[in-house]
């Protein structure tokens, strides 16, 4: 993932000098099929809160 990253990075700002990857953002990985349902639904429930 780091190297992906700073890939982008490197590359965005060649586009946008004052690219920067948005604050407090997470990556996740899922490692099976309940942690993928885990994430699914939140991100369901995300308007309803």
């Amino acid at each position: 993932m780091r190297g992906f990253k700073a890939g982008v990075t490197k590359n965005a700002r060649m586009i946008n000098p004052g690219f920067e990857w948005q604050t407090r953002y997470n990556d996740d990985i899922f490692r099976n099929e309940k942690g993928f349902m885990k994430i699914s639904q939140y991100i369901i429930d995300i308007p309803k809160n």
